[in-house]
């Protein structure tokens, strides 16, 4: 088996369409089926700045649901749904009640995917529950699979919360969004990488 790993496509489904097909994808008219003896794995951050959300969301459940590829969460689509969910911790709807803060920053992070899919509309209702169904990773008999680290002391801190195969929760989205707790920086290690201080004096 032949694993075509496909990361950050960030919603630029052109650029997509056209690494598929060189990859000798075709289109069947539902989805896209891979050559003979491959599988198409997506690494996540399917979403977030470039015009064509939508389709590229599209494009790549349609061929999750065909069963001819696969897909783990990056840390743009737990931003989605943090952002979209009120803290239970508030009593009420105010920009800075929600997991993820309304602020001008992760607006303008999310605006792309906003301006396609409009907070609160049935659109962005059905997708939020499609990225509830990507596991943060995905171990298998030919690879194991994760968007950023691959840190098993943290995979055993959130594995608890998961559902069992490695997907979030409301209740999961909720306690890994609280900040300084262990399972945020559990969750941070894993969907965002190891970060470290340079040396006196550099700096990146």
């Amino acid at each position: 088996m032949i694993i075509d790993v496909i990361g950050d496509i960030h919603g630029y489904a052109d650029k997509l369409t056209g690494l598929l097909i060189q990859l000798g994808y075709v289109h069947n008219g539902i989805h896209y089926e891979p050559p003979v003896n491959h599988r198409a794995l997506f690494i996540g951050d399917l979403i977030d700045r470039g015009s064509q959300q939508l389709a590229t969301l599209e494009i790549v459940f349609a061929m999750l649901d065909a069963g001819v590829a696969d897909a783990v969460m990056g840390n743009h689509e737990y931003n989605a749904l943090a952002f979209a969910t009120l803290d239970p911790r508030y009593d009420g709807r105010h920009p800075e009640h929600y997991l993820r803060k309304h602020n001008d920053t992760h607006i303008m992070q999310h605006e792309a995917f906003l301006a396609e899919i409009p907070f609160g509309s049935e659109l962005h209702q059905h997708w939020l529950a499609r990225l509830y169904e990507i596991p943060l990773w995905l171990e298998t008999d030919y690879a194991c699979f994760v968007h950023a680290c691959w840190d098993v002391d943290s995979m055993a801190i959130l594995k608890p919360m998961l559902t069992a195969n490695n997907c979030l929760t409301e209740q999961a989205l909720i306690l890994t969004s609280q900040k300084h707790s262990e399972p945020f920086e559990a969750l941070e290690r894993v969907l965002k990488g190891v970060e470290t201080p340079l040396p006196a004096g550099l700096s990146m």
